[in-house]
């Protein structure tokens, strides 16, 4: 998927996994900032 419902280009990138957490909360700015993991193989 290219383009949202405004037709305009957007980034996606991995996000913190505190994000999925009941126990966080996640109105943080910390939560949405790109995130670099290591390589799953």
């Amino acid at each position: 998927m290219a383009f949202g419902f405004t037709r305009e280009e957007f980034k996606a990138h991995p996000v913190s996994r505190d994000f999925y957490k009941k126990e966080i909360d996640t109105n943080k700015p910390y939560i949405v900032q790109p995130v670099k993991y290591g390589r799953l193989f």
